[in-house]
């Protein structure tokens, strides 16, 4: 004799979908809803309590995303034996900046600054992906370089710069996209200047105006030797140049006649002020390219190049 013997169950829901899913308005969704028995459940889905008409009653389609379409919806297994639930909100995509960064910020030199940036698409869904981009805000500097050794971005899309200079100078770009729509805030950052290493007691106070381009300077250091890991800041106003902005503005071969960068100038004897003997005024980026401006050379003369650290004249500035 033959003994069958049949297993039966309440319903069970195996797929799993998000709490909340956001759609792009005119987008669409589809969920697959699997529910087992045995006996094998009917399943279906209701949206309050309509039931949501599709090809197949276990996966939900919506398309072409709008107010009607968002809601909470609910995948429901049923057999004879008990029902089982499992639900889901849909809301409209709507991509917004929970925390914008300021516009500005004035920081002092080796200042700590911390730039929180986060943006959601919906209440309890933030993006996980921030991302921060910097632009150089002189319209020259971008041939400059940048240093980011001191620049972080967390996983929290906090940017931070810890012992801020004027290397960080700049206009700083958090960016946030979802499904092809990108948001963007900015945030113009100077920090502080710090002169005191400039000499300023020669008659033109350690800061000569080029005869040739009215817009360079020539600001002195006090000191003869040239420490490369060091920014020398200009005064307010103006911006340490780059070799790229000396080579646009300083193109003559011919060194015949003119004015000299620095040469027996405003009180110097020679090369010669008060024991210091000073050749060349560097640039922002010289430890890379090893430029410089000669101060024996006439004002249009073109840059010269090495890598010595002695003779520092000083740095050659640029008026914004």
């Amino acid at each position: 004799e033959n003994i069958f013997l049949y297993v039966t169950a309440a319903p069970r829901i195996t797929s799993t979908f998000p709490a909340v899913i956001a759609v792009r308005s005119g987008g669409s969704v589809e969920l697959q809803c699997d529910g087992v028995g045995p006996p094998s459940p009917r399943v279906y889905w209701t949206k309050g309590s309509r039931l949501v008409r599709n090809d197949r009653n276990e996966t939900l389609r919506l398309q072409n995303a709008s107010s009607l379409v968002a809601g909470r919806y609910r995948c429901h297994a049923v057999n004879y034996l008990g029902h089982e639930v499992r639900e889901t909100e849909i809301v409209l995509a709507r991509l917004h900046f929970v925390h914008r960064p300021p516009s500005r910020i004035n920081a002092a030199a080796s200042q700590t600054i911390s730039l929180n940036c986060s943006a959601s698409v919906a209440k309890g869904l933030p993006l996980k992906y921030i991302r921060w981009s910097f632009a150089l805000d002189s319209e020259n500097e971008h041939a400059c370089g940048k240093k980011f050794k001191s620049l972080c971005v967390f996983s929290n899309g906090t940017l931070v710069i810890s012992k801020a200079s004027k290397w960080d100078d700049g206009v700083y770009t958090c960016s946030a996209e979802f499904s092809g729509e990108v948001i963007t805030a900015t945030t113009q950052i100077s920090v502080g200047v710090d002169t005191s290493w400039m000499l300023t007691t020669d008659s033109c106070e350690g800061f000569r105006q080029s005869t040739y381009y009215s817009s360079v300077y020539y600001a002195v250091s006090s000191s003869g030797t040239w420490d490369k890991s060091k920014y020398y800041y200009c005064p307010n106003g103006y911006h340490w140049a780059c070799t790229e902005e000396g080579r646009k503005i300083f193109k003559n071969n011919a060194n015949k006649s003119g004015t000299y960068v620095y040469y027996s100038q405003c009180g110097w004897s020679e090369y010669t002020y008060r024991g210091v003997y000073r050749v060349r005024f560097r640039f922002r980026d010289s430890a890379t390219t090893n430029a410089y401006k000669h101060a024996g050379n006439y004002d249009e003369y073109r840059l010269n190049y090495d890598s010595s650290t002695s003779s520092f004249a000083g740095v050659v500035c640029i008026r914004d």
